[in-house]
């Protein structure tokens, strides 16, 4: 009774590929991790999973932002409320259904080459993939 499953937690989603050396960051702590292959634009990748505490997912997105490689990548941690995107070397936080958060988001990423359709952040908050069609 109230452990570790009770506390609150992000769900993290990271892409192997993506992180330098294909290794999560040592500064990323999950209670929970599950790896799962997915398809990107066509080409296989591997989607890692992951419960964070909500008292370490700002630590975690800081990490990660500084484990991906500098193009064309990013990592988000999700719960009900909020999103923290890791891009490159940068943090950007989305409150739901601020459209304003999610602008910002956009920028930052385009500005690292990720294309508009892998950058569906309103909608990652209900569905992992949206760019997927359902199963």
């Amino acid at each position: 009774m109230g452990g570790e499953a009770s506390r609150p937690a992000m769900r993290a989603l990271v892409i192997t590929e993506s992180l330098k050396g294909g290794i999560l960051p040592p500064g990323v702590r999950a209670a929970h991790e599950r790896r799962y292959p997915h398809e990107l634009d066509g080409t296989p990748i591997e989607i890692i999973e992951l419960d964070v505490r909500v008292e370490d997912a700002e630590a975690a997105a800081a990490a990660l932002a500084a484990a991906l490689l500098p193009r064309g990548w990013y990592a988000h941690l999700v719960d009900q409320e909020r999103m923290i995107v890791a891009f490159p070397g940068e943090v950007v936080a989305i409150r739901r259904g601020d459209a304003g958060d999610v602008e910002r988001a956009l920028a930052t990423g385009r500005r690292f080459g990720i294309p508009s359709h892998q950058m569906r952040f309103a909608e990652m908050f209900e569905t992992d993939h949206p760019d997927q069609p359902p199963a």
